[in-house]
């Protein structure tokens, strides 16, 4: 394990609403299977017990575990793309340095890095880390990589590749000053500066070690993928499924479980709850509490676990008239009246949101606090407007995706034309696909746009990601040398309070200054799953964000 304890991990806080069995309130523990320690799963043997609800029963392996996403990939190379469809399927075929700790025992909010492909790592300083990797490791056995074993060099290539212009989370990793094979099992990454993320961004789901061969091959991994993961990519219908394989030479000997995952493509709720009542998928998240109680009535007897769910932000390009003048956008800010979304598109579940996701806890500003900093103020939006000439309003575009759910999709899209016409913004709608979506903020061709939110496990991403000069993420042009000085200083502030204390500044600043990112709400998600699926622990992040460790555990007590 690391010698130095990491200074980034989240402040604990509790699961909003916890457990529940079907209809009946109350505790329910997920089921219990993975005893982690060191980043290694407990070994079950060759079917060892499994406690769920005081019950022992004997882990079963084999069948075939039945999951869906709402979108199909817009690729498959984990670096070249960010998105939640590409990495919800990436960590079934590919491995990272370190994974997010979960299990029965875990606070699905704490996301502690532990060791995955490397067996354990130590800490030289405030700048040089030393990962050792596990033995043996082979990359699937196809062409071109053929199951042969990953190495340092391996790793190497992939952080470069992942750091390399034009990769999306790039920015992540840019405070690498150098890469180093110390043997074959045994790297060491040098950085510019102390950096409080890295063991962090180490962990997340973006950085995964891919074969260099298939890259040279292929000229990237947009439709292959040679990965060390737990599943082996088998058939790949486009908009239809993916299915993935046992990888039977995993570095782990008794996972997966299970012996095939089919990932279906429903982008349509009700399809997707339907086929969740059918049993057709094992798993499904619900984010509305109506559609939750109707699935209660017409399908008793499923588990479920609520979460902070997604939040959104309406993005103003500062390229773009009239957002470059400060008081349109604080125009917008007071426009938006977060207590009506959180009452109609929440169905009163919802929470007023900053720069940072409330998952984060102390890491975000209070509740009180964000109220003050976001108001609804009509009144106040049209004098700002009228100030700065716009007293006979304006028409401007609205960006947003349909893929991701009524409340991120085309609800928040309605409500907000309604909310901005009160005070003279005359929006036209412009709805988008995944691909589309990520072409028109990638390029910053939008002058307002809705973002869905990242599931980042650390501030940073929100923060340095969303508003530095130069990040891969900051699609509207924000350089504010105040909070520029803040978001570096969080950056290298390696004690937790004072690291804290800079993120929370930065967030008010940013609030009160910059309002390039205009938060709306956020909301409570579920996910719901049969009982008969076991060894599912999901985390803050979402069960599709962790997926190398989540599937890997999973199986099936039928």
């Amino acid at each position: 394990m690391a010698a130095r304890e990491m200074t980034t991990g989240n402040p604990r806080r509790p699961v909003p609403g916890g457990l529940r069995i079907g209809t009946v309130i109350g505790a329910a523990l997920l089921a219990g299977l993975v005893a982690t320690g060191c980043g290694a799963p407990a070994s079950p043997g060759g079917g060892g017990p499994a406690t769920q609800d005081g019950v022992q029963t004997q882990v079963k392996r084999g069948g075939t575990l039945n999951l869906y996403q709402r979108a199909d990939p817009v690729n498959l190379d984990p670096h070249l793309s960010a998105g939640y469809a590409t990495t919800g399927v990436a960590g079934m075929t590919y491995s990272r340095l370190l994974k997010w700790e979960t299990g029965e025992s875990t606070d699905p909010y704490s996301l502690k890095p532990v060791p995955d492909l490397a067996e354990s790592w130590k800490q030289e300083g405030d700048t040089t880390y030393v990962f050792q990797l596990r033995k043996g490791i082979k990359f699937h056995n196809k062409p071109p990589a053929n199951g042969r074993e990953m190495t340092s060099e391996d790793v190497k290539y992939s952080l470069e590749r992942q750091m390399s212009k034009g990769m999306p989370q790039g920015w992540m990793f840019d405070q690498i000053a150098k890469i180093e094979t110390l043997d074959r099992y045994t790297v060491k990454i040098v950085l510019k500066e102390p950096f409080a993320p890295f063991l962090n961004y180490i962990a997340s789901p973006y950085p995964m070690v891919v074969a260099k061969e298939a890259v040279e091959q292929f000229k990237d991994l947009k439709a292959e993928n040679s990965g060390t993961g737990p599943f082996v990519l088998g058939e790949y219908n486009r908009n239809v499924s993916l299915v993935f394989e046992k990888n039977k030479e995993f570095y782990l000997p008794d996972r997966p479980l299970v012996d095939r995952v089919v990932v279906n493509i429903i982008p349509d709720d009700s399809t997707r709850l339907a086929a969740f009542r059918t049993k057709r998928i094992d798993i499904v998240d619900v984010d509305s509490i109506k559609k939750l109680e109707a699935l209660r009535q017409s399908a008793a007897g499923f588990r479920e676990w609520e979460s902070l769910g997604g939040w959104l932000m309406v993005l103003l390009n500062l390229n773009r008239d009239p957002w470059k003048d400060f008081r349109m956008r604080q125009a917008v800010n007071v426009a938006v009246d977060r207590d009506q979304i959180i009452e109609v598109l929440a169905e009163g579940k919802g929470t007023y949101h900053g720069m940072v996701t409330a998952s984060l806890g102390e890491w975000t500003l209070p509740q009180d606090e964000l109220k003050k900093l976001h108001p609804y103020d009509p009144g106040k939006a049209k004098q700002l407007m009228a100030q700065a000439g716009y007293s006979s309003g304006l028409k401007e575009k609205l960006y947003f995706r349909t893929d991701t759910g009524h409340f991120s999709g085309q609800g928040m899209a309605a409500v907000l034309k309604e909310q901005l016409a009160k005070v003279g913004i005359d929006v036209e709608l412009q709805p988008l696909d995944a691909g589309g979506f990520y072409t028109v903020r990638g390029t910053s061709e939008f002058g307002m746009i809705i973002a869905t939110s990242t599931n980042f496990s650390d501030p940073d991403g929100w923060l340095y990601g969303s508003l530095y000069p130069g990040a891969e993420r900051n699609y509207v042009s924000a350089n504010d040398a105040k909070l520029n000085e803040m978001l570096l200083g969080q950056r290298r502030a390696l004690d937790l309070e004072k690291r804290k204390q800079i993120v929370l500044e930065a967030q008010r600043y940013a609030s009160a200054n910059l309002l390039t990112h205009i938060p709306t709400a956020g909301r409570s998600n579920w996910v719901a799953w049969w009982p008969y699926l076991r060894g599912v622990h999901p985390t803050a992040q979402g069960w599709t964000s962790n997926t190398t460790d989540m599937w890997q555990n999973a199986w099936l007590d039928k």
